[in-house]
């Protein structure tokens, strides 16, 4: 069969263009795809290029304000920067003056060690002369009670050489009358006012209690008011405790000196002793004595304001003397001015039992002296009383409240 060649050329050139349209068609669709696509980025691109003017609108906005902040902050800048110039220049100068303040620190620090070591040597210098003074103080201050002590013993003395003296001359007066008997009286009765002071006990001490002396009365009265006469114990110890405290406060204590007695026979020398009780009046005078004295001038004024109805003694123990109170239902009141002691303290004056009071008492007394004490004997002014031992005292005190 013959076939046209026209028509096999249009079948030919059908299938080409069947064949471009199947490619055409295909690179459509890709391009379809590939424009879909590119839309697509197209429109994410556009979104990002709103929003990147978006913030460039606001970085734009961010950095006029910027610009206009750098531009304060640079005038800020060359201000300050003139200041540290100015800053820097004086750190130099005060730098260099440092350099020096160090250097002249280092100088002084050489010579406050130089002035420390100096100083501390003067310290201890004037420690030790501290030391000394005290010590020299201490001695002056010794010297100088012993010479006042010594002075009132002279005093003492020299009044008793008047005495004595003006005696003397009226007896030597009396003499060359030829009145020898007189003369005999008198001397025995000075010697009887003499020697009252010492040798120790006898039955004279009795009249060393003086409680109608107008100025022991007197004193008693002025610290107490008097005692109303009822047994109150409360007003009782208040005006007991202020008559104590009076003594302990106003009449210094100084040991005896040497006190002259005068002999029976007047051809005869003098006897010189160390313990010499003054009388109360002697102690006012004075504002000195020993235990003897305060507790004798003690006696004295609480016997005036008991007058009478209460017992006031004093007590001779081993080297001492003090006061004591007897009282009912077997109770003592110990008063022991020189050694600032008095039943109860250091609270209110109070009665005691009398063995347990007195062993108490002489307790604190061996402590002190270091030897045993034992009680000697007791005295007021109207009895006179020897014992062997503290024990035989404190029977018969049992006995006799």
């Amino acid at each position: 069969m013959i076939v046209d060649k026209s028509t096999i050329l249009a079948s030919v050139i059908a299938i080409v263009l069947a064949a471009s349209s199947l490619i055409l068609y295909s690179r459509v669709s890709i391009l379809q795809s590939m424009y879909e696509a590119r839309s697509l980025e197209y429109e994410n691109l556009r979104s990002n290029y709103e929003s990147m003017q978006s913030k460039y609108d606001s970085l734009l906005s961010d950095y006029h304000k910027l610009n206009s902040s750098y531009t304060m902050l640079s005038s800020l800048y060359e201000a300050l920067f003139s200041d540290y110039q100015r800053l820097l220049h004086d750190y130099q100068s005060i730098f260099l003056d440092n350099q020096r303040l160090i250097e002249a620190i280092e100088v002084l620090n050489i010579s406050y060690r130089i002035l420390y070591s100096e100083y501390n040597a003067t310290v201890d210098a004037l420690l030790h002369l501290y030391e000394n003074y005290e010590k020299l103080n201490n001695t002056y201050n010794d010297l100088f009670d012993n010479y006042k002590s010594m002075l009132r013993d002279y005093e003492i003395l020299l009044e008793g050489y008047r005495i004595l003296d003006e005696s003397y001359k009226t007896l030597e007066a009396r003499l060359s009358t030829g009145r020898l008997e007189l003369f005999i009286k008198d001397y025995l009765k000075l010697t009887g006012e003499v020697n009252i002071h010492a040798l120790h006990p006898k039955i004279e001490d009795l009249l060393l209690i003086t409680p109608n002396d107008l100025r022991v009365k007197s004193l008693m009265l002025q610290i107490t008011g008097g005692w109303s006469g009822y047994l109150d114990l409360d007003e009782i110890a208040v005006d007991i405790k202020a008559m104590f405290d009076w003594v302990i406060g106003n009449v210094r204590y100084r040991s005896d000196g040497l006190y002259p007695l005068l002999p029976s026979d007047p051809s005869l020398p003098l006897i010189y002793v160390s313990d010499m009780w003054q009388y109360p009046n002697q102690t006012l005078a004075f504002r000195e004595g020993d235990c003897d004295d305060q507790a004798i001038l003690l006696a004295s004024m609480l016997s005036a304001y008991f007058r009478g109805k209460l017992r006031v003694e004093c007590i001779v123990v081993t080297d001492h003397m003090a006061v004591y109170i007897p009282f009912k239902d077997g109770k003592i009141m110990i008063l022991d001015p020189a050694l600032g002691y008095y039943t109860g303290s250091p609270g209110t004056p109070s009665f005691s039992d009398i063995r347990v009071e007195i062993y108490r008492w002489i307790g604190r007394l061996e402590d002190l002296f270091g030897r045993k004490v034992n009680v000697k004997w007791v005295f007021s002014d109207s009895i006179l009383k020897l014992f062997y031992s503290t024990e035989s005292f404190i029977e018969w005190l049992y006995e006799t409240v």
